[in-house]
């Protein structure tokens, strides 16, 4: 044989053992079972368990088989706040009156409210357009018109009561 045929034998040979020592250093495949998952894996399965329930007349123990759920569900409570509604906002600097001043009527003047403040309201007035709130100032009723008041959606409207004309004002001639 000639030296050229047998340096391609050897470069061959030595070729396909270098294949097989790189495949002898990967890793084994791990025996699987036969539902596919490695034999290793923990097994959960839905198995009856057995509970002994004695008969009282025969003597002989009856087996009950009783399944076993297994759920994946993840159950999220679902929590609603209802927010509490605030006190009525005054929304632009107003007049809290005696009573309703109109046309007709001229009630006494008895303090401003600057805008942004809340106030306790006491009832409807009995003349269209006019709140009844507690003075934050003298701690007295006093009227508003209700334009320059912001009643939360929620405020309970219902449970308020009407007031009546206050004493008769001075009258404008």
């Amino acid at each position: 044989m000639s030296k050229q045929k047998i340096f391609i034998l050897l470069s061959g040979l030595s070729l396909i053992l270098a294949m097989l020592a790189c495949n002898a250093a990967a890793p084994k495949p791990t025996p699987t079972a036969a539902n596919g998952l490695p034999s290793d894996t923990p097994q959960v399965s839905l198995a009856p368990s057995l509970t002994e329930i004695p008969t009282g007349t025969q003597g002989i123990p009856t087996a009950l088989l009783t399944p076993v759920p297994v759920t994946n569900t993840l159950v999220t409570p679902t929590v609603t706040i209802t927010p509490t509604p605030q006190n009525p906002l005054v929304t632009t600097t107003a007049y809290c009156w005696s009573g309703p001043t109109g046309n007709k009527l001229k009630y006494e003047l008895i303090s401003s409210i600057q805008a942004g403040t809340r106030v306790q309201l006491l009832g409807r007035g009995i003349v269209d357009g006019w709140w009844v709130i507690k003075n934050p100032r003298y701690n007295d009723p006093c009227w508003i018109q209700m334009q320059y008041v912001q009643i939360d959606l929620g405020y309970d409207l219902s449970t308020l009561k009407t007031f009546a004309l206050p004493a008769t004002p001075t009258a404008t001639p």
